[in-house]
This record gives C-alpha cells, structure tokens and sequence, in this order.
C-alpha cells in the first residue's frame, strides 16, 4: 500500500485506514456488536490499513477502548484529541490528555 510520511521523522502510514466512529457511537446504537467491530477491525489490518481513526468523543471514550482491547500492542497509532482537548483549552492546564488516552488505548 501506498504510505505518506508524517511529521518530521521518519513516521509513515498507509493512505487507506479505517473509521472507527460507527462502532461505539452515532449511526446504529442497536446494530452494534464488539464482535463484528473487533473482525472489522482486524480485517482493516489484514487488507493493509494501518490508519484506524479513533477519538475521545466517539463513545465518548468507549471507542478507544474497543480499539485498545482489539489491537492491545500489535500496532502503531495515531492519537487526536477531540472533545477533551477542547475542554481543556477553555479551561486550562493541568493537560491530562494524552496520559488518559494513553489509558484508553491500554497499551497500544
């Protein structure tokens, strides 16, 4: 697959991944089963995408932690700060943000 580099390093991703909103949040609250979200999941990997797209306000939270529980350490990921970050920009330092999504994600 295709890959793009990221950032100043040498950091790089595929230009398929996968959207992971749907699987803990909008959409269909009652289609929605762990089993199929972590074979979606999965599959994604298999097919060659290495982008899964997951954030804080998608659950809210709960959308790390299926891709945490899914992955545990087998593969990179990208970490974007959604609804705590703003939060946390109206009101202020301590930054917590990144070490409770760190938490999420357990270990990824």
């Amino acid at each position: 697959m295709r890959t793009l580099r990221i950032g100043p390093g040498d950091a790089s991703v595929g230009v398929v991944g996968l959207g992971c909103m749907g699987m803990t949040y909008a959409y269909d609250p009652a289609g929605r089963d762990e089993n199929t979200s972590v074979a979606v999941l999965h599959r994604a990997l298999d097919l060659g995408a290495d982008l899964i797209d997951t954030a804080d306000v998608y659950g809210p939270c709960t959308n790390e932690e299926l891709v945490g529980r899914a992955f545990a350490d087998q593969f990179p990921n990208g970490r974007r700060f959604g609804g705590e970050f703003l939060r946390l920009l109206r009101e202020g330092p301590p930054w917590p943000t990144l070490d409770t999504v760190t938490r999420r994600l357990d270990g990824l």
